[in-house]
């Protein structure tokens, strides 16, 4: 019962799966760095060496493709410990409120100007800048302050190499999941065609949104042609169904469950991740449809 109900929340929260990758990913990032600390016994380890780049991990989630992804993570690590440095240094004289003040209307200046999501980057620098106030009884010295600050950015040169070697293959499990709630949500707009009631259609934050974010992030070895044409007839599926109802011309209650009678059979398909046995059907946009995800199934 409580398992049941642990899994209806996840669910609800992280319908995609997004969040469990992102968590997964940091974990897998932490043991890189928990090895490579065993290996080297890494001076002052835990804030400068651990905290700091895993706690700026949670800039490169707003990232919309691997690359704007990459460099959140890199301008936040690199802002991260030049806070942290400059704060260090200057923390112990009489001018430090002043500095902070000017320093962190300075990034925020810069962030608001980027055309990137770095608005982000801003309060997780400033925030692990003010924490390092926190360990200046390890920073005695100009020249330990320094080989702190260089802690971190061996740390980012491990956090990356890591990454590069991430499965990126997950993201397809985030694009199925986005097509099945895609094609579930079609099913449910058009049994509310069927019952005479309105749809609530959302174009902008919709399931269309996530299939190409999470197509981006794919990697090249997969057959990214026929999952782009998924892409794209979905989406014109998806539109065809809410404009039509928009404007009081779809078909008859009978075609229309026979349609949705077809679009479970290619929604089971997708579920069981194996080619769709529907015949040809009376919709061309189905017949692309089915035929662009059987090609996919054969060639994963």
């Amino acid at each position: 019962m409580f398992i049941s109900k642990l899994h209806n929340l996840v669910e609800a929260y992280d319908p995609y799966g997004n969040h469990r990758v992102n968590g997964m990913k940091a974990a897998y990032v932490l043991l890189v760095l928990f090895a490579i600390n065993f290996i080297f016994s890494i001076p002052n380890p835990y804030f400068y060496y651990f905290y700091i780049p895993i706690t700026a991990m949670a800039a490169e989630v707003v990232g919309e493709t691997i690359k704007k992804k990459n460099l959140l993570l890199f301008y936040c690590i690199l802002w991260s410990a030049i806070s942290a440095f400059l704060f260090d240094i200057v923390s112990v004289t009489p001018f430090f409120p002043i500095f902070a003040f000017f320093y962190s209307f300075l990034l925020y200046l810069i962030a608001i100007g980027s055309r990137m999501h770095t608005i982000v980057i801003a309060p997780i620098a400033l925030s692990l800048g003010a924490y390092s106030l926190l360990y200046q009884q390890i920073n005695t010295s100009f020249y330990v302050i320094l080989n702190n600050c260089m802690n971190t950015l061996i740390a980012m040169a491990i956090v990356f190499a890591a990454l590069a070697f991430f499965p990126r293959s997950y993201y397809y499990r985030l694009w199925l999941r986005a097509l099945l709630l895609l094609v579930t949500q079609i099913i449910d707009h058009l049994s509310l065609m069927v019952a005479n009631q309105r749809i609530i259609f959302d174009p902008v934050h919709g399931h269309t949104t996530h299939l190409v974010r999470y197509a981006t992030m794919l990697p090249r070895t997969f057959p990214l042609r026929s999952i782009w044409k998924i892409n794209l007839l979905m989406n014109q599926l998806h539109l065809t169904v809410c404009v039509t109802e928009a404007n009081m011309i779809m078909m008859e209650s009978e075609t229309i469950n026979l349609f949705i009678e077809k679009l479970h059979v290619f929604k089971h398909a997708v579920e069981q991740e194996r080619p769709c046995e529907l015949a040809t059907t009376p919709w061309v946009i189905l017949n692309k449809l089915v035929h662009s995800w059987n090609y996919l199934c054969l060639k994963l």
